[in-house]
C-alpha cells in the first residue's frame, strides 16, 4: 500500500519525502570463550551483539540458548546453533553479518581464576568478553538520551587481571564523567565489599543513520528518478546526518546508474520545462486592463515555456509584437512604452 501511494504521488508531480527502509542488519560478534553467571544462557550472554535496530537487538539479545554450565563445566555452542536459534525466532541468515571465532566455550562463572605465579598468589582473571558484556547490558538498559543510532566498540579491552578477593565480587557498570566526542565511555568496576578492587573503560563509537537512495533497476541516462527504480536505505556512519533528506523524485539521471548503486546529486538535473507554446501555433493574445478585456488570435514564431518571452505575429493585422507565455497557453502581449 505504501509504495502504490508514492507511485501515485510521484505521478501526481509530487516531490516525496519517505523514510523506506532495508531490512535491519544484525552484527554478531562470536568470542572464544565467555564466563556465565546466571542459570539459564541467552544469546546476550554468549556473543556480542550489535543492531541499529533496538528491537531486533533485544529479540536476538533474549533467545535462550540452554542452561548454563555448572561449576567445573564447560559448554560449546558453534556458530551453527547460533544460526538455528535466531532462525527459529524469525531471525534469519540474511540479516546477520557474524564474525568471530566458530564456536564459544562457554564456563561457569568463578570468583576467581587460579593459576599461580612464582609466589603462589591467587588472581582473579576476567575475561575481555565479561567485561563487554557487562558494559553493553548497562548501555542496553540506560540508552543514551537522544541518539537513536547504535553503537560500536572501538577497540578491544584487555582481560582484567587482580590478585583474588577474599569475598563475593561484582562488575559494576557506570557511564565514565568525559566522553570524547561522538563517543561514549563507560566504566566497568570489580566490586567487593563495597570497595572498588579495580576497572576498565571501554569505548564505543557512536554511529548515526544516513538515508541514501539506491537504484533498484539500470537508470539510463535521462530516465527520471522514481519510487519504481529506486528505494531509500540507511546505513549507519560516524558522524550525523548533515542535513533534511528529501528524496528527488522527478529529477531527471545525467549519467547511467546499475542496480545497487548510490543515486549522487551530482548525477541529476531537473527536468526541462515543458513547452506551453509550439511553433507555428495559433494562440490567444490577450490584453487586460481595469474594467476591460481584449482577445484575438495570433501566429507563435517561437517555441516557449511558461514565463518567455516571444514574437507573435497577429492574425488580423500582421504585426509582430513580444508576447509573455502563460501557463494555459495564451499569450500576453508586452505593451511598448
Amino acid at each position: 500500500m505504501l509504495r502504490q501511494l508514492l507511485t501515485f504521488a510521484a505521478a501526481m508531480g509530487l516531490m516525496v519525502s519517505t523514510t523506506v527502509e532495508a531490512s535491519p542488519s544484525l552484527h554478531l560478534h562470536v568470542p572464544r570463550t565467555v564466563n556465565v553467571t546466571d542459570d539459564l544462557m541467552t544469546l546476550e550472554n554468549v556473543a556480542v551483539l550489535h543492531s541499529a535496530d533496538k528491537d531486533l537487538l533485544r529479540q536476538a539479545g533474549q533467545i535462550k540458548m540452554g542452561r548454563s554450565p555448572r561449576s567445573g563445566e564447560s559448554i560449546v555452542i558453534d556458530q551453527h546453533t547460533i544460526l538455528a536459534r535466531l532462525a527459529s525466532s524469525n531471525v534469519y541468515s540474511h540479516q546477520i553479518k557474524l564474525t568471530g571465532a566458530g564456536q564459544v566455550v562457554v564456563h561457569a562463572a568463578t570468583s576467581a581464576n587460579v593459576p599461580h605465579n612464582s609466589g603462589n598468589q591467587l588472581t582473579l582473571n576476567i575475561p575481555a568478553a565479561n567485561l563487554i558484556q557487562a558494559a553493553q547490558k548497562y548501555l542496553k538498559a540506560n540508552p543514551l538520551a537522544g541518539h537513536e543510532g547504535g553503537m560500536q566498540l572501538s577497540g578491544k579491552p584487555s582481560d582484567l587481571r587482580l590478585p583474588a578477593p577474599g569475598g563475593k565480587w561484582t562488575l559494576d557498570v557506570t557511564r565514565a564523567a568525559k566522553s570524547p566526542a561522538r563517543q561514549i565511555k563507560v566504566r566497568v568496576r570489580v566490586i567487593c565489599d563495597d570497595k572498588e578492587l579495580a576497572s576498565r573503560d571501554i569505548t564505543y563509537r557512536l554511529t548515526y543513520p544516513h538515508r541514501q537512495l539506491i537504484a533498484t533497476r539500470k537508470i539510463p541516462v535521462g530516465q527520471q528518478i522514481t519510487v519504481k527504480n529506486t528505494e531509500i536505505r540507511k546505513e549507519l556512519r560516524n558522524y550525523p546526518e548533515s542535513k533534511v533528506f528529501i528524496a528527488p523524485y522527478g529529477m531527471v539521471a545525467t549519467r547511467r546508474i546499475e542496480i545497487g548503486k548510490a543515486v549522487p546529486p551530482s548525477s541529476l538535473r531537473s527536468p526541462k520545462p515543458q513547452l506551453a507554446v509550439k511553433r507555428n501555433q495559433t494562440v490567444v493574445m490577450k490584453i487586460s486592463m481595469r474594467g476591460f478585456s481584449i482577445s484575438t488570435f495570433g501566429t507563435a514564431m517561437q517555441d516557449g515555456v511558461a514565463g518567455a518571452i516571444i514574437r507573435v505575429r497577429n492574425i488580423d493585422t500582421k504585426r509582430i509584437v513580444s508576447a509573455m507565455v502563460t501557463a494555459d497557453g495564451t499569450v500576453r502581449p508586452i505593451m511598448q512604452r
